[in-house]
């Protein structure tokens, strides 16, 4: 038999004051994020090589880089995760 047992959730520091006496709280757990070290290991030059922001191939799907200021390196990037 397995016996399942019920968490008790503490939630601390909130910042915009207390949550409301009827707020549902449950714990998750996120899905893995597979892949996002394959995403980073393609070169910037790449993606660029074959952005199609107008479609030009005609093949249907257009796209285009996205350039995200990085604060830990304190220049643009190009984004990679949304």
């Amino acid at each position: 038999a397995v016996e399942l047992r019920q968490p008790t959730l503490r939630i601390t520091q909130l910042g915009y004051g207390p949550m409301h006496p009827e707020t549902h709280i449950s714990a998750r757990i996120a899905p893995p994020m597979i892949g996002l070290g394959l995403l980073e290991a393609i070169a910037d030059d790449a993606i660029l090589a074959n952005a199609d922001p107008d479609d030009k191939n005609a093949d249907g799907i257009s796209g285009r880089p996205n350039w995200v200021w990085d604060d830990a390196q304190q220049k643009v990037v190009m984004g990679r995760f949304g």
